[in-house]
């Protein structure tokens, strides 16, 4: 297995379970729509210790939630009030975009400008058979913009580890993580965790 993978895995579930145990804010609510998505805000989340996942069957066991909403929700909010973001699948083309930006709240906190990069994703497909994990810079290569940009990607053919080229399916959940720095003195940076399911 991959040391990235492992590195990926490891930093984003040390960051929940640090926040969980600490109470800083990590959440995942029902918003007005019943479809928010995961918000992990802190101080410096590259200090936390490393958890070592070694299979998919060990990482399916350690997420939070299988729920995945419609990849055409419209815009959605962050459980925490950070962030908002939207999806919308176009099965002509058999694209998913998405976008990403911040809100009044999410500016405040990371200051005047903020560099969002990928930091991993996954596409899954139970039915099919098939779990599939994405490297960070192939599902957005580092942005470093004025806090009120919308970062915005789009998935058509995608590469994986073990694997290149592939296309999005009727059933698939896709999830892209995104990582966030700020600029602001108390070196602000959170981790946002967007999923949806290709209708």
């Amino acid at each position: 297995m991959s040391s990235l993978y492992r590195k990926v895995i490891s930093s984003f579930l040390a960051a929940v379970l640090l926040l969980n145990l600490w109470g800083i804010v990590t959440v995942q609510a029902e918003e007005l729509t019943g479809q928010s998505y995961v918000e992990i805000i802190g101080e410096d989340l590259t200090l936390s210790p490393g958890i070592t996942i070694n299979s998919v069957k060990e990482f399916e066991a350690a997420r939070s939630s299988a729920y995945a909403p419609s990849c055409n929700t419209g815009w959605r909010p962050g459980a925490s009030g950070y962030s908002r973001t939207t999806t919308n699948y176009n099965p002509m083309t058999n694209s998913l975009q998405w976008g990403f930006e911040l809100t009044p709240k999410g500016k405040a906190f990371f200051g005047p400008f903020v560099t969002v990069s990928g930091i991993g994703g996954s596409v899954s497909n139970p039915s099919l058979g098939y779990f599939r994990t994405l490297f960070g810079n192939s599902i957005y290569a580092p942005h470093n913009r004025a806090n009120d940009y919308l970062f915005h990607g789009s998935i058509t053919r995608y590469n994986y580890m073990g694997g290149q080229g592939a296309r999005l399916n009727s059933g698939d959940i896709v999830e892209i993580n995104l990582g966030a720095v700020g600029t602001a003195a108390h070196r602000p940076s959170g981790n946002f965790s967007i999923t949806c399911q290709i209708d």
